[in-house]
């Protein structure tokens, strides 16, 4: 038993660098670059409404997909309760990677560019889509080790930090992206503005 245990880890492991190949393979297809243009290789941006937003490995919107982690996480656990925790890491990892391949075709990149605030985006750097993927990871694990009500604290925390320092968060961008509000959009402009 162990050693067949041994052999699906192992499968797993091989499976996530896969699906980090292939996310780094379909961005380039897409045209994707590598990090960001200005030549720098930052870990951090701290700015969100400058050329370097989201072309850098980590940057404030990072926080948003440790909020999907940790979402997705307590999802799986309700659908898939009996689906061993490496295989629904692997999962997540899936969604994560497929969302970032989704996020930066032209369809979405426009969609951004026309219902929120971030009418500058230009799509992530490979760079920045990695540590995306990373960062949903984290907040998977996280939920995983943490009892419920602390998770929903670390979430309400990043949403409500989120909202105060860059008049966005997970939860806003996805309404917009789903439903925009232009009274929303101005709103977060304004606040942007001050």
């Amino acid at each position: 038993m162990e050693f067949s245990q041994n052999y699906l880890l192992i499968g797993i492991y091989v499976a996530f660098i896969i699906v980090f190949l292939g996310l780094m393979y379909f961005l380039r297809k897409l045209g994707r670059k590598w990090w960001c243009e200005c030549g720098k290789l930052n870990l951090w941006s701290s700015g969100i409404w400058n050329k370097h937003t989201s072309q850098h490995m980590f940057d404030a919107y990072s926080f948003t997909h440790m909020v999907w982690g940790i979402a997705i996480y307590f999802v799986m656990q309700y659908l898939l309760p009996n689906l061993n925790f490496p295989t629904k890491l692997l999962l997540s990892t899936l969604l994560g990677a497929g969302w970032e391949i989704f996020e930066n075709t032209s369809f979405v990149i426009n969609r951004y560019r026309r219902n929120t605030i971030s009418s500058g985006y230009i799509g992530d750097s490979i760079l920045n889509s990695m540590g995306d993927v990373l960062v949903q990871e984290l907040g998977f694990v996280l939920a995983s080790y943490l009892e419920t009500k602390y998770s929903i604290i670390i979430v309400a925390f990043i949403e409500l930090g989120l909202l105060a320092t860059i008049c966005d968060n997970t939860t806003l961008n996805t309404l917009m992206q789903i439903y925009p509000i232009e009274s929303v959009k101005q709103w977060q402009l304004e606040l942007k503005n001050k």
